[in-house]
């Protein structure tokens, strides 16, 4: 069964397929709906095709209207359409529906009961009269059996429903009442003999219901919204005062992205990987094809930040069996286009059906670069109702593991305007420069970059949508090669105006964990529990970033027509004397570590840690070559030890400090002369603002709600107030023991970055 999403606001157009419905003997009770119909209902309804069915046929299906979209509104589409509804009376305005064709509206005058009946003549606009019954006239439809000869206005129907979350509650075909789609589809996977995560798919009513539930199925559990999607409405919950919260959050959140408030509760299954299979299907040519597996295990909140295909995880008896279920689960629901079937697998091998969804994904490029296959192409072919091509059927038929054959290894990573350094939050405003990294400007030998978006330079990025920039692809003849790649695919990344996800991205690629594929789902959590702070370099990176950062300060002052950093009078005769230019980098800002450079002229630069103003050991010999960092532009190229390395330089400050980024490290670099390092030592290093007693909002949102009052005692880790940004809701806790002082913000306020919501008093507290 397929159904259009309803909206209040529009009129409401159903497409319903039912397969036969099972014999009358396992239909169960039906629901106050359907009573109320069927005793306005004859017993004896034909039951011939063309005829209507009485109210307690077998295949009809509960329909839910919302309270502002009028009955009426539906008979323009009914024509076109393979749907049948019945009205029970005007106090419960229960709906039902059934496959057998299209219905005009008339009435059951002994019940007050309005019944949409298969027209006799053409419809009616609303408004005219009509006949029905033996006063009117059609060739095709048999005399009406459940409703009298009368004529009646077709008036709007102020119809006050639930909504469509009632759609399958008194279907007799699968027969369960207060049903959610997610148990319907569950009941159907598991009879296509498919492994299901254990789980209660019903719909929860509220936070007693989840804790109630949370504790049978066993913590820990996963809540998550029956529309969901991109990680929205999702927690997991390992104990009761989790359960309540993690049901409210993600309530709040289906609503604010999906406008639908069911919840759900499954298993979570401990350190699986996110594994799934592409899958074209062409319907009634009854051809299915499974394309390799895609690692989707890098994750964060749920939300997919890095896929490759294929899996390191699985064996080819896995792969093999995961592709066989997949299809299979295609096959019987008697799918037709491109979708993604989804599964969690442990390391053991065991695999667990998660979703299917019926669309293309996000990371569909891997696969397209791994097989060379074009599924946008081949799923709008299918659209239009052409068969799969036999020689991709027959490549798939043939292969070992039941799937297309693939070539080579593809990484992706989602680009997203979101601060890794302030824990991944949201970043918005316009894209004041912007440069994607291709296959000649990356450079590298065996390597392709693919970069697909949907922006470009001056394009705002708003708090109102997902924070997704780009998915950035490379694809290479081995993983390893693919990895590095991706590094220098995102040192060649400009994008300059909202924070981004960069610098994370590299430092994934560069965790020795990730390169052996020890990738659960739990990685992001594992090796960052603290958040990312940052790239680490190590000791022959920072040399090279010291050199790169004195040869790109040189050429710009020479680019910009610069005066020479000031000397004293012996150091000017000594570097005129060698052809040498002497100066100290500090990284990290002036007070920072800092190296002594000396930029021969030739080939090499001699560099020396310097510390407490003092040269400490004996200069490296470093191999510089060309350098390229024309004033204006947002790269240069330095040539450090026969490898050339993108630097990109993310601005420069008043005082003449470059902020430079290297591996997807972000440095101040501040380059200054002999003299200027030595009389900065009599310089006293600014004191940090004290933001202590403040809690401050992390992201430009919106202030969902306040659960603190002037006055209030707070505990460490204790709820303080809700941002809402980009559909997501951050809930703010205390990093401190302590007594409210001032609220300073109100609900519905739009925040801005590091602006103060709460006040603590001062005195003594607990900071974590």
């Amino acid at each position: 069964m397929a159904a259009s999403a309803l909206s209040a606001s529009s009129p409401l157009l159903l497409h319903v397929q039912l397969p036969p419905a099972p014999a009358a003997s396992s239909r169960p009770a039906s629901s106050s709906g359907a009573a109320a119909g069927s005793s306005a209902a004859s017993s004896s309804a034909s039951a011939a095709s063309a005829s209507p069915p009485s109210l307690s046929d077998p295949s009809l299906f509960l329909l839910s209207l919302p309270p502002s979209l009028p009955l009426s509104s539906l008979l323009p589409h009914l024509a076109s359409s393979s749907v049948s509804l019945v009205s029970a009376d005007a106090s419960s305005q229960a709906a039902l529906v059934t496959p057998a064709g299209s219905y005009a509206l008339t009435k059951v005058s002994t019940s007050n009961t309005l019944v949409i009946v298969p027209p006799l003549s053409p419809p009616s606009p609303p408004g005219k009269k009509r006949k029905t019954g033996a006063a009117a006239s059609a060739p095709t439809a048999a005399p009406c059996q459940v409703c009298p000869s009368e004529t009646y206005e077709l008036s709007p129907l102020p119809l006050s429903l639930p909504l469509l979350s009632s759609l399958l509650r008194a279907s007799p075909y699968f027969g369960y009442a207060e049903e959610s789609p997610q148990k319907t589809s569950l009941r159907k996977t598991i009879n296509a003999g498919i492994n299901c995560i254990p789980g209660d798919q019903s719909v929860i009513k509220d936070e007693d219901e989840a804790v109630k539930v949370s504790n049978e199925v066993g913590y820990p559990v996963m809540i998550k919204a029956s529309a969901g999607g991109g990680g929205k409405g999702m927690r997991i919950a390992w104990s009761d005062a989790e359960a309540r919260e993690s049901f409210r959050v993600s309530t709040a959140e289906a609503i604010s992205s999906f406008n639908d408030d069911r919840i759900f509760i499954e298993k979570f299954i401990e350190r699986p990987h996110h594994i799934e299979v592409q899958l074209l299907a062409d319907g009634k040519h009854g051809n299915v094809v499974c394309f390799p597996e895609r690692e989707c295990s890098i994750q964060r909140r749920n939300q997919k930040v890095i896929e490759e295909a294929p899996s390191t995880l699985l064996t080819d008896a896995t792969r093999r069996e995961m592709a066989r279920q997949a299809a299979q689960l295609a096959r019987a629901v008697g799918y037709e286009s491109a979708g993604t079937v989804e599964f969690l697998c442990d390391e053991e091998q065991n695999f667990y059906f998660l979703e299917m969804n019926t669309r293309l994904q996000v990371e569909h490029p891997v696969t397209e670069m791994i097989t060379g296959v074009d599924l946008v192409r081949h799923m709008l072919e299918v659209a239009a109702g052409h068969p799969l091509p036999e020689e991709l059927v027959e490549s798939a038929r043939n292969s070992p593991d039941g799937m297309v054959p693939r070539k080579g290894w593809a990484i992706e990573a989602r680009i997203y305007a979101e601060d890794p350094f302030r824990g991944f939050l949201p970043s918005t405003g316009p894209l004041l420069a912007y440069s994607e990294p291709t296959t000649e400007s990356v450079g590298m030998e065996g390597v392709t970059v693919r970069c697909d978006s949907g922006v470009v330079e001056g394009s705002d990025i708003s708090m109102y949508y997902d924070p997704m920039i780009s998915k950035l692809v490379t694809y290479a003849e081995t993983r390893e090669k693919a990895i590095e790649g991706m590094s220098a695919a995102v040192d060649d990344y400009v994008i300059r105006g909202v924070g981004h996800n960069t610098p994370f991205i590299a430092s994934v690629c560069r965790n020795d964990f990730f390169k052996r594929g020890d990738t659960p789902t739990s990685f992001i959590d594992t090796h960052y529990p603290d958040g990312f702070q940052g790239v680490e370099l190590d000791k022959d990176e920072t040399t090279a970033l010291a050199v790169s950062a004195a040869a790109i300060a040189g050429a710009r002052r020479y680019a910009l027509e610069r005066p020479p950093l000031p000397k004293s009078a012996a150091e000017a005769r000594r570097e005129a004397a060698y052809g040498e230019e002497h100066v100290v980098v500090t990284l990290g800002g002036k007070f920072g570590d800092s190296f002594a450079v000396a930029l021969t002229g030739g080939d090499t630069a001699l560099v020396t840690p310097v510390v407490d103003g003092k040269l400490d050991g004996e200069p490296e010999a470093v191999a510089l070559g060309d350098v390229d960092a024309e004033a204006d532009s947002k790269l240069a190229k330095v040539e450090i030890g026969g490898a050339v390395k993108t630097i990109q330089v993310l601005g420069e400050s008043d005082e003449g400090v470059l902020t430079l980024q290297m591996h997807g490290r972000v440095v101040d670099c501040c380059v200054r002369s002999v003299r200027e390092f030595s009389l900065s030592r009599h310089m006293i290093e600014p004191p940090a603002v004290d933001t202590s007693l403040m809690l401050l909002s992390p992201m430009p949102g919106k202030l969902i709600s306040v659960a603190v009052k002037p006055g209030d005692e707070i505990e460490l880790g204790q709820e303080m107030c809700v941002v809402e940004a980009m559909k997501m809701q951050n809930v703010m806790r205390s990093e401190r023991k302590g007594v409210v002082k001032s609220v300073d913000a109100k609900v519905n306020d739009s925040l801005k970055v590091d602006q103060v919501i709460v006040t603590f008093e001062g005195g003594e507290e607990e900071t974590a």
